[in-house]
């Protein structure tokens, strides 16, 4: 397999320039292996999870704000193996 065998053309009008609303009536592609892909929309997700992937899926969506904070301070914090010397 080669990256090239992933190129395709996309109209630029075809890129969403703006979140729908509501959020969950997005388009979800789901690929089925050998049969057609399902053409669904982000409501119907909980009815392709178990009940326990389901809520840790909302998990970890409650959680990605979170994440996102950290990650940019660990990113802005600069990092010393022994932030303590002896002398303190």
């Amino acid at each position: 397999m080669r990256l090239t065998d992933f190129d395709y053309e996309l109209p630029v009008e075809r890129i969403a320039q703006v979140p729908i609303e509501p959020r969950d009536a997005a388009r979800l592609l789901v690929d089925r292996g050998r049969s057609e892909p399902g053409h669904l929309h982000v409501h119907d997700l909980p009815s392709l999870l178990g009940d326990g992937d389901y809520s840790s899926y909302q998990n970890y969506q409650a959680t990605l704000p979170q994440r996102n904070v950290v990650g940019q301070l660990q990113q802005s914090l600069s990092y010393t193996p022994n932030p303590l010397s002896e002398s303190q």
